[in-house]
């Protein structure tokens, strides 16, 4: 995610069931931002990754296969 001005980061991945299995913050970021996630130690199924970028949220549908 490019980030072009300071922004607090807060990532989450969410299972199909709305419990949270993965967290991130990361304040006062500017520039690119990667995050990894292990998907390997997740069961496989649907997961919602939710990123807020201060007044901004992306939501996207992951699906694990073994």
């Amino acid at each position: 995610m490019d980030l072009p001005e300071l922004s607090e980061v807060n990532i989450r991945l969410y299972n199909i069931m709305g419990q949270v299995v993965f967290k991130a913050m990361q304040s006062d970021r500017i520039g690119f931002l990667q995050q990894s996630i292990k998907m390997a130690e997740l069961l496989s199924g649907i997961y919602i990754l939710k990123a807020e970028l201060g007044s901004e949220i992306f939501v996207k549908k992951i699906v694990k296969i073994i």
